[in-house]
């Protein structure tokens, strides 16, 4: 590793922030808009032509400089034509182009990451493919702000089963902010890294997650949403309940799916570290608490017959972290619903893994990584599908499983789908 390996993350780092605010700046409607990014985005050129001096071909540098040297102009002028093919025609490639001269630099030996596109659509160019309404498209720009100011920080921790060693095949997600999906080549999950940090997720969640997600979509119907699901996942685990069933949903929103449990006998709770729709389920009864599922360990330890994780897992930061608790939860002879999106029902997206990737997501799986994953933690499979719909049970299998690795098989489905399709 060179001696000056330790400027490679600084350099990435301002590389990262360079494109985000390019995006931004493609993005941008009116002269106003254009104007209040322009300091920014030449302060982050300056900082990164300086940061990468010496550390990536000359060469590199001067077709960088003259590729912005075309975009400052057409920054004067407030050509918004011409901003848009700059900034993802030119800058953004030439910034993609440094990183990748850094990439081998940046990780030491067993730290290995490469970048294998499923295609071109998946650059970071800031093209939406989602249709946002004005409040939607409000809060993606605040996000955009957000991570070019690094006030929303970002981490690069290891996967689930320790591996070090990823493939990048997207730098964008569905809303085209720059969110980078990776497969370990170790075991084959697939895992948004770098992510954003607990902080910054947390505030996300608190402030523009609903109006991005959901486009402030009115209570009754979530609610009515959530209730038609949860009678479909009671139809799923009734024969594994015993009766009057404690049931536990970690990541309740507004408790829909709770009801049709709790009309059938059962003892109900919900908690959710968003309270923005718990009073919803409230007002109709249900025990609803905004709170982490943490903090039922001093009273509910080993107390509920099902824990319910519907669209949650895969928002997951610590996986075996958020696991561990509910295994203490559960009580002996209890099952855990687990449902998250499944990367092979991709047919449910319109067979667009353009519009499966979104960066509130930090974890994709398939049913095997899903199973591998859970063992890690301490689960067995009793069913499931690729759905993914599935219910576990606390394994009895002692020691660490040992690990299989999809990484082959991930590969070769998502870049067919994505070959086949577009």
């Amino acid at each position: 590793m060179p001696e000056n390996a330790r400027a490679f993350p600084a350099v990435t780092e301002k590389i990262r922030i360079f494109k985000v605010i390019a995006v931004q700046l493609a993005l941008a409607r009116g002269a106003e808009e254009i104007d209040a990014y322009v300091p920014s985005l030449i302060s982050c050129k300056e900082a990164l032509a300086g940061a990468a001096s010496g550390l990536v071909p000359e060469s590199s540098l001067a077709g960088f400089g003259r590729a912005f040297e075309s975009f400052a102009r057409s920054l004067a002028g407030h050509d918004r034509g011409a901003l848009n093919a700059l900034a993802a025609g030119r800058l953004i490639p030439f910034a993609n182009e440094i990183e990748k001269i850094l990439e081998p630099g940046i990780f030491s030996p067993g730290r290995e990451n490469d970048s294998r596109l499923l295609s071109g659509r998946f650059v970071c160019d800031g093209v939406c493919a989602a249709c946002l309404n004005e409040s939607a498209e409000a809060a993606r720009r605040e996000v955009l702000d957000k991570l070019s100011s690094n006030h929303y920080a970002l981490e690069t921790p290891p996967c689930v089963c320790g591996g070090e060693s990823f493939t990048d095949i997207a730098y964008k997600d569905r809303y085209g902010l720059p969110v980078t999906t990776a497969l370990c080549k170790n075991c084959g999950l697939l895992l948004t890294r770098p992510r954003m940090t607990e902080a910054a997720y947390s505030e996300f969640y608190e402030r523009e997650y609903r109006r991005l997600y959901t486009w402030n979509v009115s209570s009754e119907p979530f609610y009515a949403s959530q209730v038609c699901r949860g009678r479909k996942i009671l139809d799923y685990v009734k024969d594994a309940l015993p009766e009057r069933a404690r049931v536990l949903e970690i990541g309740c929103g507004a408790g829909g799916i709770l009801e049709p449990f709790a009309e059938s006998g059962c003892e109900a709770l919900g908690v959710d570290i968003g309270g923005e729709y718990l009073e919803i389920g409230g007002s109709k009864g249900l025990d609803l608490r905004n709170m982490r599922s943490g903090s039922l360990l001093e009273t509910d330890e080993n107390s509920f017959d099902l824990i319910i994780l519907s669209h949650a897992a895969e928002h997951f930061l610590d996986i075996p972290g958020e696991f561990g608790v509910v295994r203490r939860l559960l009580r002996d002879g209890g099952r855990v619903y687990v449902e998250v999106p499944g990367i092979k029902n991709i047919c449910a997206y319109n067979f667009d893994y353009l519009r499966y990737f979104q960066n509130a997501h930090t974890y994709h799986f398939t049913l095997d990584t899903l199973r591998q994953t859970l063992s890690l933690c301490g689960f067995a499979l009793e069913r499931g599908d690729e759905a993914i719909v599935s219910v576990f049970s606390k394994s009895k299998a002692a020691g660490a499983p040992e690990l299989a690795n999809y990484y082959a098989d991930n590969t070769d489905f998502i870049f067919t789908v994505e070959k086949y399709f577009y």
